[in-house]
């Protein structure tokens, strides 16, 4: 969660045989993880607590339940996660193409589509191309 909170990054929960919200409430067998954590990270109280923190965080972020009872196989869960990965990753790439263009390319103007327009009609294009219309046409 620190992550996400810090630095954007994007959060994707998926309770797999857990609900929500035991995970959220830290019922069930999360009562019992946490008063064994307890014991064992006795002069650490403060990273235990960080931890419940981002549980119930996660817990309240839309993700995805794979459990019995809900009535979806896993491989079809599974095929939406990585349907939903892709599709960031798809718009990742293609900010970080971008950004590599515009380094590499810094010397040109022509990022936005109304400064393409705008040299296209007033004929101001770069010494290299004089005549924008006549390259065009």
């Amino acid at each position: 969660m620190e992550c996400r909170d810090q630095m954007g990054q994007r959060v994707l929960p998926i309770f797999y045989h857990v609900d929500p919200s035991d995970l959220r409430g830290q019922k069930g067998k999360f009562t019992t993880a946490f008063q064994q954590n307890e014991e064992k990270f006795r002069g650490e109280m403060e990273k235990l607590n960080k931890w419940r923190e981002s549980l119930v965080t996660a817990s309240k972020i839309s993700g995805w339940h794979v459990s019995k009872a809900v009535n979806v196989r896993e491989s079809e869960i599974i095929n939406k996660i990585v349907q939903v990965i892709l599709e960031g990753m798809h718009d990742l790439i293609q900010e970080m193409g971008w950004k590599i263009v515009r380094q590499s390319f810094s010397n040109s103007r022509l990022w936005e589509p109304e400064e393409i327009h705008d040299v296209l009609e007033s004929n101001r294009g770069p010494k290299i191309l004089p005549n924008m219309k006549d390259v065009l046409l």
